[in-house]
C-alpha cells in the first residue's frame, strides 16, 4: 500500500512538472525582438516511432550546411546564410569556441565576430533553423580545440574528462554560456533545434562516461528539457561505444564515397530508433602547410548526398561555408604536427570569399529532388577589386622594436617557460640567453627536443659588423694631402633600441651594424638542433612561434615556447631572458627603426614593413598576393589577416573583406620572419599586390616543410 502511494504521488508530481513545463513555454516572452504566439507551442522533438524529427507537430527532415560564426565578418553573416537558403539549406550547424568567447578566466568577448547572439537572431530572420555545436571541445581545425590555453596552466590537468580541475572551469563556462543562448532556443522562439554535448568523444582515448554525463547534466540544468541534446562520433563500435549514452540522441559522421548505408545501419545498432542523422557530411577538406590544396570531385560528393537523402535521413554538411582563420587561431594535426592555413575555404560549396561555386549548384540540384527552393533570382556574389601593387618599406627591425613588443621588460629564469607559464597564448616569444661557455670550436650544435614550433635563431656579436652598415671601406686613387668629403645622412633616429649619444652618423649606424642577425631556423617539424657559432660571451636570441596548437587528439594538452631543456654542445642553457611578445602593440603604433629597405640589402633579422593605398569610391574584397615573401603575418588596418607561408604554399593570397577596408588610406603592415623579395637582389621588388581572385592552390615545395626557411 505504501509503495501504491508513494507512485501516484510520484506520478501527480510528474503530472505537475507537465503542466508547469507547458505553462512555462507558452508564457516565455521568446529571444529578444520575436513576439510568440502564446496560442501555439513551438516544439522540435524525436518521433521515435516513425524515425523522424516533428518540428511544430509535422514530419521535419533538415538540410543543413556548417557555417562558423567566427570565421566570417560579421557584416557579410546575411549574405552567406541567404545564399545557404538559396541552395536548399534549412537549417545551419556551428560551433562555439571556447577560448574566443573566454580568451582569460572569468573575462569574456561577446563582440564583433564573437557576438553569437547577433548571429543567432541574423539565422532566425533569414528562416534557418539552428544545430548548436556547444562543446566544450569543438575540434574544428581551431586553435586547441576550441579549449582556451590557460587551462594548461593547472599542472596535471585532465581536459576532457571528469578532473575536478577541469569540470571546475567547464561548469562556470557552461553556467555564462548556456543560459545565454537559452532565450534563443526554438521552443522559446529562437532557432536553435538542437544542442550537441562535446564532439566526436569516442576518438579521444579517455573514454570517461561520466564526463559526458555530467555535460548532460549541466546542459538540462541551463537548459531545460525542450532542447534535443545529441552526440555525434565516427561510425564503428570502439567510437559509439565510448562517445554517446543511452539518454543523449546518437548521430553519426561520413564523407564522401562511403555508402550510406553501412554507417547508418550502425547508427540504428546503438539507436534502434529516430532520425537517421550524419552530423558532418564532407564535401571537401582543409589544408595544411605545405602539402597541395585539397578539393572533392562534385560528382562524388552529389551522388552521395542523393543517397542520403533518399533513405529519408538528415544531413549536414561540414563545410559548406568554410572562411578563414583570421589572427592565430589556426588548429594543427598531431600527426607529424601538420598547422593548418589561414583559408579554411575546405573546397566548400560556397567558397572563402563567399562565392557560389559549381559545387552549390549541382548540391542544390540534388536537393530539389527533395525539398523546395526559394523562389526568385540567385544571390550575386561579392564585387571584387584589383587594387594593384603597393610598395612596401621596412620600418622597423625585430630588435627595434621589443621595448614596445614587451613593454613590462623580460621574465628572468633558469629554465625555459612556456607561453602558458607566462602567460601568453598565441604569436611569438623571444628567449634570449648568454653563452657561458668557451667551446674552442667553430660551431656548436644547439638541440631543443621541446621546440614548439618555429624558432629563428639570432646572434649578437658586437666584434663583426654587419656588411649592411659596414663603417669602414676601400678606396682607391687617393694620394697625401688630397681632401675627401663626406656626406652623411640622417636616416631617422633609433627608436627602441638601446643606443648611447645623440650622434645620428656614423657612430650610430656602426652601434645598429653590430647587432643581431640570422643564424638558422628550428622547429618542431623535424629540425630539432642546428649547428651555430658560438663563443663565451655571446647572446643567442631565439624568436619562437606558435604555429596553432592541436586541435585533435591526445595532444591537445601539448605547452607552446621552449618546454624542457635547451642544450648547446654539453651545456644546458640556465640564464634565460624571455620576453612576452604582443605584435599589436607594433602594429597600432608608428614604430620606425634605422632604415626604410633597399632592394640590394641581405636580410639579416626579422622585420615589419609597410605599405599603403588609396581607395576613392565604394570598398570591394580584395586578395593579398605575398608571393616572393616568405613567412609571417600581415595586417590591414590594424586587423591581424593571418599567417602567410608562401615558402610552404598552398596559400599565396590572404583574403581581406571589405568591412576591413575604407574610402581613403589604407595600411599594410607585414611581420616578415624569414626574408623579403627584396633581399640581396639587385632587381627584386619589395611590393605586394592586391587582387580579384584568390590563390589557395599555389605550389608545394617538393621537400617537408621542416625544410622551407626562405
Amino acid at each position: 500500500m505504501a509503495m501504491f502511494v508513494a507512485t501516484q504521488f510520484f506520478s501527480f508530481l510528474i503530472f505537475l512538472a507537465i503542466i508547469s513545463a507547458k505553462t512555462i513555454i507558452l508564457s516565455n516572452p521568446g529571444y529578444p525582438g520575436v513576439a510568440v504566439n502564446p496560442d501555439v507551442v513551438r516544439s522540435c522533438v524525436i518521433d521515435y516511432e516513425n524515425d523522424q524529427f516533428l518540428k511544430d507537430g509535422k514530419p521535419f527532415r533538415y538540410i543543413s550546411g556548417s557555417l562558423h560564426y567566427q570565421r566570417v565578418p560579421p557584416a557579410y553573416w546575411k549574405d552567406r546564410l541567404v545564399k545557404m537558403v538559396y541552395g536548399g539549406m534549412n537549417a545551419v550547424q556551428t560551433y562555439v569556441p571556447w577560448n574566443l568567447h573566454e580568451p582569460r578566466p572569468g573575462v569574456y568577448n561577446w563582440d564583433n565576430e564573437a557576438d553569437i547572439l547577433s548571429f543567432l537572431k541574423v539565422a532566425n530572420d533569414t528562416g534557418l533553423v539552428v544545430i548548436l555545436r556547444a562543446g566544450p571541445y569543438i575540434c574544428a581545425e581551431w586553435e586547441m580545440g576550441g579549449l582556451p590555453s590557460w587551462l594548461l596552466t593547472h599542472d596535471g590537468i585532465k581536459l576532457r574528462t571528469s578532473d575536478p580541475v577541469y569540470l571546475e572551469y567547464v561548469d562556470k563556462w557552461f553556467g555564462v554560456l548556456l543560459p545565454k543562448i537559452k532565450p534563443y532556443l526554438y521552443a522559446n522562439g529562437g532557432p536553435i533545434i538542437s544542442v550537441q554535448i562535446e564532439n566526436e568523444y569516442g576518438s579521444f582515448s579517455a573514454c570517461d562516461h561520466e564526463y559526458i554525463r555530467h555535460l548532460q547534466q549541466q546542459a538540462v540544468t541551463h537548459l531545460g528539457t525542450n532542447v534535443i541534446l545529441f552526440t555525434v562520433d565516427g561510425y564503428n563500435d570502439k567510437l559509439l561505444q565510448c562517445g554517446t549514452l543511452e539518454d543523449l540522441y546518437i548521430t553519426v559522421d561520413f564523407g564522401r564515397g562511403v555508402d550510406p548505408v553501412h554507417p547508418f545501419a550502425q547508427q540504428r545498432k546503438y539507436e534502434p530508433h529516430g532520425p537517421l542523422v550524419n552530423t558532418e557530411y564532407y564535401p571537401g577538406w582543409f589544408d595544411h602547410w605545405g602539402s597541395p590544396h585539397a578539393t572533392v570531385a562534385t560528382d562524388v560528393v552529389v551522388t552521395g548526398l542523393d543517397k542520403i537523402l533518399a533513405m529519408n535521413a538528415s544531413v549536414n554538411f561540414y563545410m559548406y561555408h568554410g572562411g578563414t582563420n583570421f589572427g592565430f587561431m589556426n588548429g594543427a594535426n598531431a600527426k607529424d604536427f601538420r598547422p593548418t592555413t589561414t583559408s579554411y575555404d575546405y573546397d566548400a560549396p560556397i567558397s572563402e570569399p563567399g562565392d557560389l561555386t559549381w559545387k552549390y549548384m549541382c548540391i542544390r540540384d540534388v536537393v530539389k529532388k527533395y525539398a523546395p527552393l526559394p523562389p526568385g533570382p540567385m544571390p550575386a556574389n561579392v564585387t571584387k577589386q584589383a587594387y594593384g601593387k603597393v610598395e612596401m618599406k621596412k620600418t622597423a627591425d625585430f630588435h627595434d622594436t621589443i621595448d614596445t613588443l614587451c613593454p613590462s621588460g623580460p621574465v628572468e629564469s633558469t629554465t625555459a617557460l612556456s607561453f602558458e607559464q607566462i602567460g601568453q597564448s598565441y604569436g611569438f616569444m623571444l628567449y634570449r640567453f648568454t653563452v657561458k661557455s668557451d667551446f674552442n670550436q667553430s660551431t656548436v650544435n644547439l638541440t631543443i627536443p621541446g621546440l614548439r614550433d618555429w624558432a629563428v635563431v639570432m646572434t649578437k656579436d658586437s666584434s663583426k659588423p654587419m656588411t649592411r652598415y659596414d663603417p669602414t671601406m676601400s678606396i682607391s686613387g687617393v694620394n697625401i694631402d688630397n681632401d675627401i668629403d663626406v656626406l652623411v645622412e640622417n636616416h631617422g633616429r633609433v627608436n627602441g633600441a638601446h643606443i648611447d649619444g645623440p650622434n645620428t652618423g656614423f657612430q650610430e649606424r656602426k652601434a645598429v651594424a653590430a647587432g643581431w642577425r640570422v643564424l638558422g631556423f628550428m622547429n618542431n617539424l623535424g629540425q630539432l638542433s642546428i649547428s651555430i657559432p658560438a663563443s663565451q660571451g655571446d647572446s643567442i636570441d631565439l624568436l619562437v612561434e606558435n604555429l596553432g596548437r592541436v586541435n585533435y587528439g591526445g595532444r591537445i594538452s601539448e605547452l607552446k615556447g621552449i618546454t624542457g631543456d635547451m642544450t648547446l654542445g654539453n651545456w644546458t642553457v640556465d640564464n634565460f631572458e624571455i620576453f612576452s611578445l604582443n605584435l599589436s602593440e607594433v602594429v597600432n603604433s608608428e614604430i620606425r627603426g634605422h632604415n626604410s629597405v633597399k632592394s640590394s640589402e641581405e636580410f639579416t633579422e626579422p622585420a615589419f614593413y609597410q605599405g599603403q593605398f588609396d581607395i576613392a569610391d565604394a570598398v570591394h574584397d580584395t586578395f593579398l598576393n605575398m608571393k616572393g615573401w616568405s613567412k609571417g603575418f600581415a595586417f590591414i588596418n590594424g586587423v591581424n589577416l593571418g599567417r602567410y607561408w608562401s615558402a610552404a604554399g598552398p596559400q599565396l593570397t590572404l583574403y581581406i573583406p571589405a568591412p576591413l577596408l575604407k574610402k581613403g588610406t589604407n595600411v599594410i603592415k607585414l611581420f616578415e620572419t624569414v626574408g623579403p623579395p627584396c633581399s640581396g637582389e639587385l632587381d627584386a621588388s619589395c611590393t605586394v599586390e592586391l587582387l580579384d581572385y584568390p590563390i589557395i592552390d599555389g605550389p608545394t615545395p617538393g621537400q617537408s616543410v621542416n625544410n622551407i626557411h626562405k
